[in-house]
Parts: structure tokens; sequence; C-alpha cells
């Protein structure tokens, strides 16, 4: 995961997810194992990526957590619907996130700093409360079929759509099959989450929930086979 990160900034909270799904699903290990396997997970975290950020810093004098493009892809996610670069196809957003968009866009000028993204976000959220939970709730959805240059996304929402009935099929499936399958539907979901919650922050496009969308699928194969209670159920029908 630390390799991972190096290779893609958007990982950067990878080892912490893994870590929290760690000691919320190992819940039969004693509390000391527990914090001995997070501690191991973290530290291999560390090493992979120390050698990195030290090489930065003595070429750069500057501590650069893996990167320095997030606060360009927060910028595009909040201003996404007004900023055509020449290839995006229009788009029918509503007037007041639009309002939003520009507002924030000026607010924030030509700056690559998150800390100043966000106090922006926090004073513009202030004097429009109900426009910017609008734009969040876009910016949620749009996660799950968003694409940059805002081609065939009704489509691929429709597809997304069927997916998802699918997807709620099989967690109420499988969430029925006991212990160990809610605590592997618990973990799924922490990583699902993890992404969601990244692209809501970035650039709020698809290809970055597309990584856990093969865990979903996990959870159909789990919804078609039979736990031992089940099989066990099964063999105790006359004629078995």
């Amino acid at each position: 995961m630390g390799v991972a990160m190096l290779i893609r900034p958007f990982a950067i909270g990878l080892g912490l997810t893994t870590a929290f799904a760690l000691w919320l699903v190992r819940r039969d290990l004693a509390k000391r194992r527990r914090v001995i396997l997070v501690s191991a997970l973290l530290l291999g975290n560390a090493v992979a990526v120390l050698p990195w950020e030290a090489w930065a810093y003595t070429h750069t004098g500057q501590i650069v957590v893996l990167g320095k493009g997030g606060a360009g892809s927060m910028r595009d996610g909040l201003t996404f619907g007004i900023n055509s670069k020449n290839y995006r196809e229009a788009n029918n957003l509503p007037s007041d996130i639009k309002e939003v968009m520009s507002n924030l866009e000026a607010r924030l000028g030509p700056t690559d700093s998150a800390a100043v993204t966000a106090r922006a976000v926090i004073a513009e959220a202030r004097q429009r409360p109900f426009a910017m939970t609008k734009l969040f709730l876009l910016k949620a959805a749009r996660s799950w079929y968003g694409t940059d240059s805002f081609r065939k996304e009704g489509w691929i929402l429709l597809i997304q759509v069927l997916y998802l009935l699918v997807f709620s099929w099989s967690l109420h499936r499988v969430w029925r099959k006991g212990r160990e399958a809610r605590l592997f539907t618990i973990g799924v979901f922490t990583f699902v989450f993890y992404f969601w919650v990244m692209s809501i922050v970035g650039a709020t496009l698809l290809r970055f929930t597309v990584p856990v969308t093969g865990l979903l699928f996990v959870l159909m194969s789990g919804a078609f086979s039979q736990s031992k209670q089940e099989s066990t159920t099964l063999d105790q029908l006359p004629g078995s």
C-alpha cells in the first residue's frame, strides 16, 4: 500500500483505512495483538514512503506529501461546471450551483493550497449553505458516473443504477449469512467509503471509484453461495 501511495497519491489514506478495517473486523483478536498488527501495517507504509519523502525534501527544501496535485484536483472538483477546458460538453447544472462554483473560483484564484481551498469552501458554505449542500450531493452522485468530458454520463448512470440494484440485493443476502459474512461486508464498505470520500473531495470522477467496484462484485458471489448453516439445513431435508 505504501508503494501504491507513491504511484498514485490518491491512495494516501489507504493504509489508515486498512488499519481501521483490521481493527474493526478482527474483534476475535486481543486488543494488544490488534495494536501490533495495525502498527506493523502503518510501519510498512512508512518504510515504503519515507525514502522518497526524504529525497524530495533534499531536492526541494519542502515537505511534499506524495505530490502537489491535490489542491488542483480539489479546485477542479468545485468548479467543473463552469470550466469547459475546451473539451467538456455543455451541462445543464442548476443556476445556484453554477453561482457557487463561480464564487469559489473567485475565492480560490490560482491557489495550489489545500488549506486555502478548505477555507474557501467553509466561507461559501456559511453564506450559501443550501446551494453548497446541493453541490456536494451532486459531487457524491457524480463519483459513480461522472466523466471529465461529461460525455456518455446518461448511459453510465443507467448502467450504474442497474449495478446498484444488484449490489443492494447482494448486500441484503450476504448480511443474513452470519458474522463472518457481515465482517467481510463491513471491510468491503470501509474501502468503498474511503474511495468515495476521496472522489468527493477531489475531482469527483467515476475513475476514482472504479477500483472498489470490483469489491462490490465480490458481494454478488457471496449472495449466490451457500453458508454453512444453509448447507446444513439443506442436508437435513428429506431425500438429501
